[in-house]
């Protein structure tokens, strides 16, 4: 087996177990969740991979406790309590298959959402908007023989036959210029 089969292998392989991994919620068996998730660390580690923080923290992406996937409203309850004394917004993740509860401060889950930039609408409408032109089946093939050889060959020769000949005029000032 060569380098790139391997790497092909150890892909579909670790994929094949991700993708179970998440296909376990649907099926409502915790408990080969669990197991599916202890097989696709193992995995990795044999690999040598490396993991995004999302993946590998506890409780962030599965539960610490049975290791299924959140996934809200299937086997996640999600509740947001606000403590106004430090200002600050907490986020429990209550896992339905084993009842365990992770918390998270909205200051970490902020961090990890992507920044969004809404645009002013005075803005929007001050620019001017392009207008795009859906090219046609025939158009593209008017261009394609415009650009072919034997057309630029014939345009050459029409521009050569339109002017005059070099010889037929040549003048005083026309040598100079040469």
């Amino acid at each position: 087996m060569n380098r790139i089969q391997r790497e092909k292998f150890r892909d579909r392989h670790l994929r094949q177990k991700y993708d179970l991994l998440h296909m376990m919620p649907t099926l409502k068996t915790p408990a080969l969740s669990g197991m599916y998730l202890t097989n696709y660390y193992n995995g990795v580690k044999r690999y040598d991979l490396t993991l995004p923080k999302e993946i590998t923290e506890a409780n962030a992406k599965f539960c610490g406790k049975c290791g299924s996937v959140h996934v809200p409203l299937l086997n996640t309850q999600i509740s947001i309590t606000d403590s106004s004394a430090a200002n600050q917004e907490t986020i429990t993740f209550k896992c339905l298959n084993c009842e365990h509860e992770a918390n998270f401060s909205s200051h970490k889950i902020k961090q990890r959402a992507p920044q969004v930039q809404v645009e002013n609408k005075e803005v929007a409408e001050t620019t001017p908007k392009k207008k795009i032109t859906k090219s046609t089946a025939k158009d593209r093939q008017k261009k394609r023989k415009q650009n072919s050889l034997s057309n630029l060959l014939s345009t050459k020769k029409k521009e050569r036959k339109s002017s005059p000949s070099p010889l037929a005029s040549l003048t005083l000032e026309n040598f100079m210029k040469k």
